[in-house]
């Protein structure tokens, strides 16, 4: 069943944007519009959209990778991370420069996003307000030369962007933007809103999205069924296909999910809706217990499917005794891998990271050519003092974090052979 959303809204949005046609934006920061206004420009060819990356804290270019570090002076840095040679650099070439200020072609105000769009990379990073103000906070964005010779800021934007990008595509990112969905264009900072209020309107979930035929598949929550929606670069959602899913993840025009009672695997195709079984390997993992209120819980239901080097991760709940849940229990989750092709047996991920403290599955956090990016090792580093929002001081168990790749093969079979990268310092002293 497809449908599409409200001619009505797209009027509504016409009409609010002829009567802010007439405004100027504030100096220093780009306009707000809404999507109609913005027809006439886009008669072209549709942008194909794709989702963020797994973890959107590692860029992915040529080569490397490009993240942020705090700077000790205050802001952040733009670094990268060099996959052939292994080594961690400033992205700045300006002879002598020391990095600590506004002059370093790598300088942000704060740390923040990455986005890397037609041979440029864009940083997103909040702007600290001056005397306290408690006004709309602000955002910096700037464009970065790949190779460090230089950077400047394209705009100042809305500082609600922060955590609500989830696609990018057509020199521009889609997000949730003061509860409205909306696409900034990274080459102008240009903010354009293409639905109000979706984030109050709608009971939707941005982890792990899918993408088919250049559109983003958005899962959303109504009347107690997942329905799959197709958005296009132009804010227009189109349903895919309803039903009673698990929680999954999407591969290739496809839905992963696990049924949160049996634990049994099946694979939706999105565009037809047809769904086959895929996998019992992991039935023995799926435990219903009752709590003592009466609740009933399925640990079937919480389980994190992805898609990596071509195989399917599924991270289990390995509670299964009833003294397992018990609130002092500490029992980590578990790791397993199955081909895609289904029908063969799972295969444990036993390599573990440390999470606060406790043991955990390694997570992967990019896939590259050259190997899978992990966090190789987490050293301890002691015992450090934070201060909370009460202001009072709290002592926390503190771990480094050791950046290395590995080969989906030792990844998969459980080898521990790291090639760590030499990393800067984080905070950079300067």
């Amino acid at each position: 069943m497809c449908r599409m959303l409200r001619a009505a809204r797209m009027l509504c949005l016409f009409l609010l944007c002829s009567a802010l046609a007439a405004c100027t934006a504030m100096p220093g920061r780009s306009a707000w519009d809404s999507a109609a206004a913005q027809s006439g420009a886009q008669a072209g060819a549709m942008p194909a959209l794709r989702p963020r990356p797994r973890n959107e804290f590692y860029v992915q270019g040529d080569g490397a990778l490009y993240r942020t570090i705090a700077c000790s002076g205050g802001g952040g840095l733009v670094t990268c991370l060099d996959l052939s040679t292994l080594e961690e650099r400033v992205l700045c070439s300006a002879e002598g420069c020391a990095h600590g200020s506004a002059a370093c072609p790598a300088w942000m105000p704060g740390t923040g996003m990455l986005f890397l769009s037609q041979g440029t990379l864009y940083s997103y990073s909040t702007v600290p307000q001056q005397d306290g103000g408690s006004g709309m906070p602000l955002a910096s964005l700037r464009a970065h030369a790949l190779d460090g010779s230089r950077a400047h800021e394209v705009a100042q934007v809305s500082g609600s962007w922060q955590l609500g990008v989830f696609a990018q595509g057509g020199g521009a990112v889609y997000g949730i933007m003061d509860q409205h969905l909306a696409r900034l264009e990274l080459a102008t900072g240009h903010e354009t809103i293409l639905e109000r209020n979706f984030y109050l309107n709608h009971n939707f979930s941005l982890y792990g999205l899918g993408e088919l035929d250049g559109n983003i598949v958005i899962p959303m929550t109504e009347d107690g069924l997942q329905v799959f929606y197709a958005m296009d670069a132009n804010g227009i959602f189109t349903e895919l296909c309803r039903g009673s899913y698990g929680p999954g993840c999407f591969h290739e025009g496809k839905y992963y999910y696990s049924d949160t009672v049996t634990g049994s695997l099946y694979v939706l195709d999105i565009s037809t809706g047809q769904v086959r079984h895929f996998s019992d390997a992991l039935c023995e993992w799926a435990v219903e217990h009752t709590w003592d209120d009466g609740g009933v819980f399925y640990t079937g239901s919480a389980r994190r499917l992805s898609v990596v080097a071509g195989r399917l991760l599924a991270e289990v709940d390995a509670r299964r005794a009833p003294e397992d849940f018990a609130p002092q229990a500490s029992v980590p989750p578990r790791l397993f891998s199955l081909p895609l092709s289904g029908g063969g047996p799972a295969q444990e991920i036993t390599l573990q990271q440390l999470y606060q403290g406790y043991g955990v599955p390694l997570q992967v956090l990019a896939e590259t050519p050259e190997g899978l990016l992990v966090f190789g090792d987490m050293p301890y580093l002691g015992t450090h003092i934070i201060t909370g929002q009460d202001g009072g001081t709290y002592p926390v168990e503190a771990y480094g974090e050791s950046l290395a790749l590995i080969s989906p093969e030792d990844y998969f079979s459980s080898s521990p052979n790291f090639r760590f990268f030499e990393q800067l310092p984080n905070p950079y002293p300067g």
